[in-house]
């Protein structure tokens, strides 16, 4: 299955601990297509690889992830329509470099920013921050997180948790 071998690509490039994050955004997506449509050939590997390209060269980690995921996308012959649609979804998933148009493109780029918010507690074991800086590193992760979904209703729903979980880091701050 094409899953699996994404999944190990993942895998291979980066710790365990970051693919956590991929799995999560995985996660989301996929209830995310149900909902909104979309191509979920499309949808899984953008998921699965959106991140591909962290800490990889001196460029933006999604323009460089773009071009990571093109080259593993050939090498195991998805279509060059599906290939082109991925990278998109790549590039737009961190609103730094072109903002999300495509329902494809926003449903991943949502399953980011939810990602942050959803699972900001096991985001906070993972985090290298020290004790002390932790909570305020946090509350920028899920803050920066909410502020990425751009599918207004499903921000909409998380919205009572995001304020919850953000209210519980300013009280610690």
């Amino acid at each position: 299955m094409k899953t699996d071998k994404l999944k190990k690509i993942v895998i291979s490039r980066h710790p365990n601990e970051y693919f956590c994050h991929v799995y999560f955004v995985y996660k989301i997506a996929r209830k995310l297509q149900k909902i909104y449509g979309g191509n979920p050939q499309v949808i899984i590997a953008a998921a699965l690889l959106h991140d591909i390209g962290r800490d990889v060269g001196d460029k933006p980690h999604e323009l460089v992830g773009g071009q990571i995921a093109k080259k593993e996308l050939t090498r195991r012959g998805y279509k060059p329509e599906i290939i082109e649609k991925v990278v998109s979804c790549i590039s737009s998933h961190n609103s730094k470099t072109e903002n999300p148009k495509t329902i494809e493109q926003k449903i991943v780029a949502s399953a980011d920013g939810a990602s942050r918010v959803i699972y900001a507690h096991i985001f906070s074991l993972l985090s290298k921050e020290g004790p002390k800086d932790k909570p305020a590193w946090i509350l920028k992760h899920i803050e920066r997180g909410y502020s990425r979904i751009c599918l207004p209703d499903y921000k909409e729903k998380i919205k009572p948790d995001y304020l919850k979980i953000k209210k519980i880091y300013q009280e610690i701050i």
